[in-house]
């Protein structure tokens, strides 16, 4: 779906299958490990084109936010990266996630990501907020995981 327009509709629907799932697996690296990684980093160079590592300030308030959310995601299905490239049309017309970082987290960051990578014309907030509603996620929760994920420039 790289490119097009994805209906939060059809994205709510791939995420309120993974929401409250426990992994199976937990021996699974962690998001917050992943991304308070990616925030420490100081010559972060896994970079999308054009743009450059947040500056110190901004990772160090990402961190911050990073412990709050992580202190209850361990164990619990995560995709971590559910941007427009991992959305896949199937043949019977439903979205698919593939490609999965293979990490326990939170589907709220899935959602926030889904929200800012997926084509749209509407404000990222409102998006993000619409999608949370939509899988019956914590708005708030989704915004913060935006804040950090910007950050950490994934």
């Amino acid at each position: 779906m790289k490119g097009k327009a994805v209906s939060l509709d059809r994205l709510a629907s791939v995420f309120r299958k993974m929401r409250d799932q426990k992994s199976e697996n937990d021996s699974l690296p962690s998001l917050v490990d992943w991304l308070r990684s990616r925030l420490d980093d100081e010559s972060l160079s896994d970079l999308a084109p054009g743009r450059s590592q947040a500056p110190r300030s901004e990772r160090r308030r990402a961190t911050a936010i990073l412990e709050d959310l992580g202190s209850d995601v361990s164990g619990m299905v995560c995709h971590g990266d559910a941007s427009s490239r991992n959305i896949l049309l199937g043949p019977d017309e439903q979205l698919m996630l593939i490609d999965p970082r293979g990490i326990n987290g939170d589907v709220c960051y899935d959602v926030a990501v889904a929200a800012w990578k997926t084509a749209s014309d509407a404000p990222l907030r409102d998006r993000a907020a619409e999608l949370a509603r939509l899988v019956g996620v914590d708005t708030d929760r989704v915004h913060a995981w935006l804040f950090v994920a910007d950050a950490a420039r994934v």
